[in-house]
Parts: C-alpha cells; sequence; structure tokens
C-alpha cells in the first residue's frame, strides 16, 4: 500500500467501526422440591428428574446456592444393605432407621442374646456373650452399586463393618479389666461378659460420611473409585478413577443435619453458553455408589442459573408528533 493511500485512509470520514457486543447477566433462582417430581416414574426422592417452569436460553453458568435434607438421615437400612449381620450363626436384621451408636447397641442387645456395647473413648464396639462358649460373627455383605453398576466388593460390607469389625478370623477373648469397666459404666447390661469380639476399627457410620449430589451432564468432580478392581500399578492406574461424577459434595454436619448456604464452589460454567436448558435430573448417592435413604422424605435446593442477555446501546430518541 501506497504512503498516500494511507494517508487517504486515515483521512476517510467514513471509516467502518468495529461494533462490540456487550453482555449482561441475567440472574434467576430455580427452587426445587423433591416432593414436585413424578412419582409415578421417580418413586424415591434420592434420584429424580424435573422439566423446568421455562426454557433458560444462553445459559452461561450454573450454581447451587443451598439445600436442606429431611433430619436426620437414615443410616441403617435395608435399602443401604447394612441392617443384617449373623451373630452366633443366626440372621439377624435391626429395623430401618437413624442410629446412634448407643442406640445401634442397645437395640442389637434386644434382638440377641449377646451384650453390645459402644466404648465411647475409643469409637469402637464390644459383642460379648455371658459364657465360656465361643461363638462367630459372621457379615451379611452388602450390594454396591456405582455408575449404574452392581458389585460387591472384596472387603467385607454391611453392618458389622461399619461397627468397625474388619478382621472376623480370629476368636473371642476372655472377658478382660476393659469388659469389666464397660459394664460398669453401662448399667443397661447387668449380664457379665466371659467371651467377647472388639472391633478393629473406629465405627464408620454413614452420617459421617459426605453425600454427593449429581446434576446429569453437568457434573464437576473428578473421583477416585471404591474397591477398584484391575490394575494394581500404583502409578497410571486408570481403572481407579471415573471424571465428571458430581457437581457437590456435601459435608456430614455436627448437628445430625446436611444443611448449608456456603456453596461458592458448585457452580459450572459453559462455554460456549447452553442455548437451552429445560430439563434436569438429580442423584443424591454416597462415595461407595449406594443412594442415600431418605425414608422417601423432602429435599429441596435452589439453583442459580445465569443467561447472558445482548445489552443494546441506549442511544434512542423520540419525537413527538408536529404540533405539540
Amino acid at each position: 500500500m501506497s504512503c498516500s493511500n494511507l494517508f487517504l485512509n486515515l483521512n476517510d470520514p467514513h471509516q467502518i467501526i468495529d461494533k462490540t457486543n456487550t453482555y449482561h447477566l441475567s440472574r434467576k433462582l430455580l427452587t426445587i422440591h423433591a416432593d414436585d417430581r413424578e412419582k409415578k416414574y421417580h418413586p424415591e426422592s434420592n434420584e429424580f428428574s424435573i422439566k423446568c417452569p421455562q426454557a433458560y436460553t444462553n445459559v452461561q453458568s450454573m450454581k447451587l446456592t443451598e439445600i436442606s435434607f429431611p433430619q436426620p438421615i437414615y443410616n441403617f437400612s435395608e435399602k443401604l444393605n447394612n441392617n443384617k449381620f449373623k451373630i452366633g450363626g443366626e440372621d439377624k436384621e435391626i429395623p430401618d432407621g437413624f442410629y446412634t451408636p448407643e442406640h445401634l447397641a442397645n437395640t442389637m442387645t434386644n434382638l440377641t442374646n449377646f451384650t453390645v456395647i459402644y466404648n465411647e473413648p475409643e469409637s469402637k464396639f464390644i459383642i460379648g456373650i455371658s459364657s465360656e462358649t465361643d461363638f462367630s460373627l459372621n457379615h451379611i455383605q452388602g450390594v454396591y452399586c456405582k455408575n449404574n453398576v452392581r458389585s460387591y466388593p472384596d472387603i467385607s460390607s454391611g453392618l458389622l463393618y461399619e461397627m468397625g469389625f474388619d478382621d472376623l478370623s480370629i476368636t473371642p477373648k476372655n472377658a478382660d479389666y476393659k469388659t469389666t469397666w464397660l459394664l460398669s459404666t453401662a448399667p443397661q447390661f447387668n449380664n457379665d461378659i466371659k467371651r467377647y469380639y472388639e472391633s478393629n476399627s473406629m465405627v464408620r457410620f454413614l452420617d459421617k460420611q459426605p453425600i454427593y449430589m449429581e446434576i446429569d451432564k453437568h457434573n464437576l468432580y473428578d473421583e477416585l473409585n471404591v474397591y477398584p478392581k484391575g490394575s494394581n500399578n500404583t502409578y497410571n492406574n486408570f481403572s481407579n478413577s471415573s471424571t465428571n461424577t458430581a457437581f457437590v459434595k456435601i459435608p456430614p454436619s455436627t448437628n445430625k443435619c446436611y444443611e448449608s448456604t456456603d456453596y461458592d464452589h458448585a457452580i459450572v460454567f459453559f462455554e460456549p453458553p447452553l442455548q437451552r436448558l429445560q430439563n434436569l435430573k438429580f442423584k443424591f448417592r454416597y462415595h461407595d455408589g449406594r443412594l442415600v435413604d431418605f425414608a422417601n422424605q423432602d429435599v429441596n435446593f435452589t439453583l442459580e442459573i445465569n443467561q447472558l442477555r445482548n445489552e443494546l446501546p441506549n442511544n434512542t430518541q423520540i419525537r413527538g408528533p408536529i404540533g405539540l
């Protein structure tokens, strides 16, 4: 290009100026109750889908702002596959419900001829009998479901496992100072203990576990799989992980309920923006894949949906009719 043409272009009063598009975020709040689901197709409140009141367009981001669960949440039930155990060769089953360690010990004692004590300082259980006879404890193995695949874990599971009983190949112990002391601190138990088992680990009750909330097709979390099978390599063990498995991880609360409004991290951005958002599917589970047992009570939460809106220049001039 010649210098003369450059000079003319720079002084052209009719140059085209690139138009800059500006947008603003339009914020909508969507409140969702599991009770509003179509119960014919979604009988349980731990997994359901909805059709939004309107179709949200040009969606730039979606965020969880608050959530409220029923109180308390069942930590032992048939749906969780952890309310059964075998003691002295007999199958036993506790009723579905929310149990504290002390309440579980009392319930198991009332269901059997054995004495079950919760050792609170160590967070462990003792199961004993008032005779010199040996007895056995056996797990009734739970079934886990991760990513819609049912599996039987390699390690023991179920009620006794969540009580902390890992290795049941050992024989019961003779009564000692510990059992005598525990009986003296638990006046509801009148029987002496002659032989007993003590749990290997501290309790693993599900109310001490976080809940994972999934939003189908919009999940953020990458997760290691529980009870991995396949490669035993320390590194590059790709069979031991899954991507985009959950939208948010909700930690348990000390007051036996899961409620919070602190979810600044629970936000997903869409690039490019979603053209249309109207159907959403939710699931509430534990890390091992078991669905949370809400006893079919309501779960409610709020989603913030941010839409991009084209911001038109506000330079309109209005002229009235001639003569006014």
